[in-house]
């Protein structure tokens, strides 16, 4: 890596200005992906296998923290937006974001109706948004927002097709608060020896909203180290200052990338270089099952981004 490049990036990850809100929060941020440790999509946590709770902070700047097991999750976030305009680069507000979500599933080979070749899956959940204002728009004012979120998924063999409503049930809200009212469709290819792929492509509700799309992939070894990638897109239709014309614009092109590692005990199996990452010290101590994750996300419309390290223990 140049000098000139390092530059840029270090740069851009002290950045935290956005041009979209659906930024995904950075304890969640590989949405697309279809078995992500800490799902987005609450009909997943009907398929989990074990608990997870990690702490996070981010360069963003945001704090977070969330628990994740079958059938049941809470989070709690804090994060600051700056939101430009993609075009003129123009702040178009300022904000503060602390979110608390509740969520559960249920799937039907719970019920003995499924199998592990096919099984479906409904979930819920709950947000509470708390949003304060720094800047924002004339006649936009700070307050809360309930909402609740619906989501449901098909399993057959290897794959995986689910859809989520999104910020579009209003359980109690105070006015002028922000929403996001979408449509999310998932599908995504799960084998534990295989990289893991998801695509999501989501749909306004409203008109004024943003669309977008993004593509996923993940991969890990030996279920000790793994590496996740996912780039996204949102759009959205714009009427023109001047002559009133709507024109379709791009408003963020985003690029995340992510490392994990879980601490484990070594196995007679596992190569010098695992056990060495994965097991130290043979995978006794404070660290056995134990995750560390790294998250880097960059928005190239924007040129900001940010980073994030969280630190979890397995259940």
């Amino acid at each position: 890596m140049s000098r000139a490049t390092a530059t840029v990036l270090l740069a851009a990850l002290a950045a935290g200005a956005a041009t979209s809100t659906r930024t995904p929060w950075s304890i969640q941020p590989f949405e697309a992906l279809p078995a992500p440790e800490h799902p987005s999509r609450a009909a997943d946590l009907a398929w989990l296998d074990d608990g997870l709770a990690s702490g996070l902070v981010a360069t963003t700047p945001e704090l977070a923290a969330i628990v994740s097991a079958p059938h049941f999750q809470v989070s709690y976030g804090q994060r600051t937006i700056d939101l430009e305009d993609p075009s003129s680069g123009k702040e178009l507000e300022s904000r503060t974001d602390r979110t608390l979500r509740l969520g559960t599933a249920l799937a039907a080979s719970q019920l003995g109706l499924g199998s592990d070749a096919f099984d479906v899956a409904v979930g819920a959940s709950f947000r509470r948004d708390k949003i304060g204002y720094d800047t924002a728009p004339a006649g936009t004012e700070r307050g809360n927002r309930q909402s609740a979120d619906l989501s449901a998924g098909v399993r057959l063999l290897s794959y995986r097709l689910e859809g989520e409503l999104v910020d579009a049930i209003d359980v109690g809200s105070d006015a002028g608060t922000a929403s996001d009212p979408h449509w999310a469709v998932d599908l995504g290819f799960v084998d534990p020896t295989l990289p893991q792929f998801g695509a999501r492509l989501s749909l306004p509700l409203r008109t004024g909203g943003e669309g977008g799309l993004q593509l996923g992939v993940g991969r890990s070894f030996r279920e000790a180290l793994s590496f996740s990638a996912e780039i996204g897109t949102t759009y959205r239709y714009e009427s023109d200052s001047l002559g009133g014309v709507r024109h379709l614009v791009r408003r963020s092109l985003e690029v995340a990338l992510g490392t994990g590692v879980r601490f484990r005990p070594a196995q007679p199996s596992d190569p010098a270089w695992i056990r060495n990452v994965a097991a130290p010290f043979g995978g006794a101590g404070i660290l056995r099952h134990v995750r560390l994750d790294l998250v880097g996300r960059w928005d190239l419309v924007r040129g900001s981004g940010g980073a994030a390290v969280s630190l979890g223990r397995e259940f």
